[in-house]
């Protein structure tokens, strides 16, 4: 073996090996990164009138959280979904009071990833309170 060689051998595969997988990689799709389930939050005075599309429809929404703020018992929320407007009364209830029922927790999209809450929220309350959204 000549001196060339046996000096040179291993930086010309180095070379050799970088350029192969470069090469193979242009033609690699890239992978997406997963992101980060960091909520939105949204908080909103709700009043004895309805309020439509407190949240807008969103196909990628994959879970919700909604809590009513009022340290008062006698103050639940409402919640209707998509075209169901809730009237004082009806709807999906979150009692006030600050304590856990003050919260309604929806993640679907935790056990099947193709479901999700998308659907657009409207609120009304007994009286007026915030109410503060998680959508992830």
């Amino acid at each position: 073996m000549s001196k060339f060689v046996k000096k040179w051998w291993l930086p010309i595969g180095m070379v050799y090996v970088a350029a192969l997988a470069a090469g193979l990689s242009w033609f690699m799709p890239a992978k997406a990164q997963p992101t980060i389930g960091t909520p939105f939050q949204t908080t909103l005075s709700v009043t004895t009138s309805a309020t439509t599309a407190a949240l807008a429809y969103n196909p990628s929404r994959k879970g919700l959280i909604i809590c009513n703020g009022n340290a008062t018992g006698a103050n639940n929320v409402y919640v209707g979904f998509g075209t169901n407007i809730p009237t004082v009364g009806t709807g999906l209830v979150i009692p006030g009071g600050l304590v856990v029922a003050s919260c309604w927790y929806a993640f679907p999209g935790l056990a099947n990833p193709n479901i999700g809450v998308g659907a657009q929220i409207n609120l009304i309350a007994t009286a007026t309170t915030n109410v503060t959204l998680l959508e992830f």
